[in-house]
């Protein structure tokens, strides 16, 4: 008897809790939404005058440092709060304790709007305190259930909370230069990420949405995907300015190429939802490559190589990301809708501007910079739009979060 009425609890209990507060996606999707479009919008107003609130980071460094640890860092918890749930059978986080995971990430944004005045250890802290929480969350049914292929999500978050703390520190000693370069792992640390992440979910997903049994998947290329990407990480804080990195990167763009050879992309291309994600994996080649060309050349602008990687890989893989999560979690068709397909050609359009537009019209630079800020904000708008009703509302034929 006991048993059976603590099950009847467990589903009264997740019966009387919000839809938005069931599983982890629904309110960090919306939360990275809603941060990615007003960030860049207030990053391109500082460009043209517009007065900020008081950070201790440069405007520049603020910039990258919410695009990765803000809206970056939602996708992540909002994608791990729920694969990790699927792995192990285990609950990561619902209710009271996805609310303070909320309230915490929410703190660390509000916080470093104005950070000048408050000291960097609490600023710092209170940001890299929601990666600690994370590792904790995800931690614990992963070693649970001795999910060994998955212990590495668990290190990843712990060295993310510690560069997060890092940035913070530097930048209240007035370390600019070097709060640059902890920036710069930082975006190579997410890339390792989506490295693991995509080499596994989008060949699958090619295969089951497009019913192709013979998509194979490499060992050998994934494995050299990788190990090439942690070594990019590994020379950037150990030694960022050697050669060595450009040979890394040159690895991690073949290697990264070799591994999507076999994932049938033009077949993909029937669906959008799915072939967005191939063009979003695609970025990594083009940044690694263009990194290594500003590694071996010293002629070409490095920013269209950072922003390959941010804007095209990590911009684009974790919108595609949130469409296909949001839909297959509940309980929908996984079909974007013709908003959605808007959104996707805005973003790779603002991708191609910010990352060419430096190389072959240096004199419009700042002029794209508005004009990929705008796409950028209005892909994100648009999810809001179509997704919010989604995420905001039960999931359809009953099926549970």
């Amino acid at each position: 008897m006991a048993p059976q009425v603590r099950v009847e609890f467990q589903q009264m209990a997740v019966s009387e809790t919000a839809p938005i507060w069931r599983t982890g996606f629904r309110p960090f999707f919306l939360l990275a939404a809603l941060s990615a479009a007003l960030w860049i919008l207030a990053w391109v107003g500082t460009l043209h005058g517009a007065p900020m609130l008081r950070s201790r980071f440069a405007p520049a460094d603020w910039h990258s440092h919410e695009m990765v640890f803000g809206y970056g860092m939602a996708v992540v918890a909002g994608f791990l709060l729920t694969a990790v749930r699927n792995w192990t059978r285990q609950e990561t986080a619902r209710g009271a304790a996805l609310i303070g995971l909320v309230a915490l990430w929410s703190a660390a944004r509000v916080l470093n709007f104005a950070s000048a005045a408050i000291p960097a250890a609490l600023t710092g802290l209170t940001d890299a305190a929601f990666a600690f929480a994370l590792a904790y969350v995800i931690g614990r049914p992963i070693l649970r259930a001795r999910n060994k292929r998955n212990y590495g999500f668990i290190g990843w978050m712990v060295f993310m909370g510690a560069l997060n703390l890092t940035a913070h520190l530097l930048a209240g000693a007035g370390k600019g230069d070097l709060v640059v370069r902890t920036s710069r792992v930082a975006v190579d640390t997410m890339m390792l990420l989506i490295v693991v992440v995509g080499g596994r979910v989008i060949p699958n997903f090619t295969k089951f949405h497009l019913k192709l049994p013979e998509v194979q998947t490499s060992d050998a290329a994934g494995w050299a995907s990788i190990i090439s990407v942690a070594l990019v990480v590994a020379a950037g804080v150990v030694r960022p300015d050697s050669i060595l990195v450009g040979v890394f990167c040159v690895a991690a763009a073949g290697a990264n190429l070799w591994r999507m050879s076999s994932w049938r992309t033009r077949a993909a291309m029937s669906s959008s939802i799915l072939f967005f994600l191939h063009l979003a994996y695609g970025w990594l080649v083009v940044g690694y490559g263009l990194r290594a060309l500003v590694v071996f050349t010293g002629r070409w602008p490095a920013s269209a190589a950072t922003h390959a990687l941010t804007v095209g890989a990590l911009g684009m893989i974790t919108f595609g990301m949130m469409c296909w999560v949001g839909l297959a979690h509940t309980g929908r068709p996984v079909k974007a809708a013709t908003a959605i397909n808007i959104a996707y050609s805005a973003l790779f359009l603002a991708a191609l501007i910010r990352v060419f537009t430096p190389i072959i019209a240096p004199a419009h630079y700042i002029a794209s910079l508005g004009y990929a800020g705008g796409l950028w904000a209005l892909a994100f708008v648009l999810y809001l739009v179509v997704y919010g009703p989604i995420l905001l509302g039960p999931a359809m034929s009953g099926r549970p979060d």
